[in-house]
């Protein structure tokens, strides 16, 4: 049992970790990849697009999560791959132009 529960663990870790160099927007490997402040990472281009459809509520979200921003986040650049969901810890600040 503990066993099984050990090889769930590392499963779900690998995933995790895989989910992260994969772009919610286009479902393939990060290009010029950035995260928001809820800590999805997204390449670059893609966020932006996303973005730039406008939306009835004219807030932004986050593709991933659907966290709802007032005003458009600041993009992030991502230092390393984090061991935990909405690693924004492990981000910079960097600067962007809309």
């Amino acid at each position: 049992m503990f066993n099984a529960l050990c090889q769930l663990c590392t499963g779900n870790k690998v995933n995790r970790l895989k989910d992260q160099s994969r772009c919610a927007v286009c479902e393939q490997g990060l290009s010029d990849p950035v995260s928001i402040t809820c800590g999805h990472r997204f390449c670059r281009q893609c966020i932006t697009r996303y973005w730039e459809q406008p939306v009835p509520s004219g807030h932004y979200g986050c593709p991933q999560c659907r966290k709802r921003f007032r005003t458009r986040p600041v993009l992030l650049q991502p230092t390393e791959p984090s061991d935990e969901a909405g690693g924004s810890e492990n981000s910079k600040t960097i600067a962007h132009s809309h």
